[in-house]
């Protein structure tokens, strides 16, 4: 968590998970959209730090093994760079 205001005076925080790109339970996925695998790590990351939208700016970043990034994580990691 940041202790100064990231976006819109709410503090960032962020949740990390690597998703196994070649695990059994995402290959069928992965071998047909890469990124798959992360994308569905960030979808469940939003459903569990749903609560705290109204007060952080909350950011999921899930990769995957192979190195993909899921589309938020992508995304949020560009903006904080061109600051």
């Amino acid at each position: 968590m940041t202790l100064s205001p990231w976006v819109r005076g709410k503090s960032l925080v962020w949740d990390f998970t690597c998703s196994d790109t070649f695990a059994m339970s995402y290959v069928a996925q992965t071998s047909v959209f890469a990124g798959s695998a992360a994308a569905t790590a960030e979808i469940a990351k939003r459903r569990k730090y749903d609560f705290l939208l109204d007060t952080f700016y909350f950011v999921p970043v899930a990769v995957e093994t192979s190195g993909v990034l899921a589309r938020r994580a992508s995304a949020s990691l560009k903006q904080s760079v061109r600051g």
